[in-house]
């Protein structure tokens, strides 16, 4: 099995699009975080904040990523940490600021005045829970561990998201993705999925098409050159879904098969394997409806006699 690598190429337009644009969106939302944090003293909307700052800066990164054209995932991760670290300490520079000291100017960003200024917090505090004292000393430093980690990983889960989607040299294009091309009643154990990895794609024949709604289920996704037909790859997904006690649903989708490059006429067998298996599941079901129907007949019901609701 051949699998999609990127090329590592980071055009110099796009890097420095996405370098200099993800610095600037991370000092914007560092400042719009460090009013929140001053200004609103809830701790569930705090928690919450912490999240979009992480989420944003994120979600800025990958989309400067797909409109630069940056197939290196080592220059993703160092734009990742580089931008999170300047966010972060732009966020204190104007946390300065909110606690009154707006008179110094830019010089609330030097790193002698941050330090001075975690000082002065870790002796005194900044923040108390209801009816308490400030949280000061290393208690209040756990929680800037705990309040990074949770940026840290947050923006670099939505940095990454798209690091492994493929891409056309060839035509200097994304590919697109098709997700769904085919659903299947499988856990992802079954011993085909090991000879589509060999290329036996006639293997998919032998897994059958989800006819139902489950919590368990095998995915097969495309993606492909919107210009050219020399660009195509096969995924296959393992999809699990879980409901907890709160009745909330989570999705945990677990790779079989991961960008398996194909060529045009590999990808229109598979394409037409999955045609022929939705084919033949339809005329099963056709021919057990059938025979249901006869059965019923057999029996002196008419099939078509349905109940008729009235509608007012």
């Amino acid at each position: 099995m051949h699998r999609y690598s990127p090329s590592g190429v980071v055009p110099i337009f796009g890097g420095l699009l996405t370098v200099v644009g993800s610095l600037v969106s991370a000092a914007v939302l560092a400042f719009v975080y460090a009013l929140i944090i001053r200004w609103i003293p809830f701790i569930y909307l705090n928690f919450l904040a912490t999240l979009g700052f992480g989420m944003g800066i994120g979600i800025v990164i990958t989309m400067l990523v797909s409109l630069g054209k940056i197939r290196s995932p080592l220059f993703v991760r160092f734009t990742w940490l580089l931008t999170l670290l300047f966010g972060y300490y732009v966020y204190w520079g104007v946390t300065i600021w909110t606690h009154g000291h707006w008179q110094h100017g830019l010089q609330v960003f030097s790193p002698l005045a941050i330090k001075t200024f975690a000082e002065v917090l870790f002796e005194e505090g900044s923040w108390g829970f209801r009816n308490g004292d400030n949280v000061s000393g290393w208690f209040l430093v756990a929680f800037w561990v705990v309040e990074f980690g949770i940026l840290a990983y947050f923006a670099y889960i939505t940095a990454v998201a798209n690091i492994d989607l493929p891409f056309c040299e060839s035509c200097n294009e994304w590919t697109e993705t098709e997700k769904g091309v085919a659903l299947y009643h499988a856990t992802g154990k079954e011993p085909e999925w090991d000879r589509i990895r060999l290329g036996e794609f006639q293997s998919l024949l032998h897994v059958p098409l989800l006819s139902a709604s489950l919590s368990d289920y095998v995915r097969m996704d495309v993606n492909a050159c919107p210009k050219c037909p020399n660009s195509n790859f096969l995924s296959i997904q393992q999809v699990k879904t879980t409901v907890d006690k709160d009745g909330d649903e989570s999705t945990k989708e677990t790779p079989l098969i991961a960008n398996m490059t194909l060529t045009g006429e590999q990808l229109a067998q598979v394409r037409a394997l999955v045609d022929q298996a939705a084919d033949a599941a339809a005329e099963a079901a056709a021919a057990r409806a059938l025979e249901t129907e006869e059965a019923q007949r057999a029996q002196g019901i008419d099939p078509n006699d349905m109940p008729r609701i009235k509608v007012d």
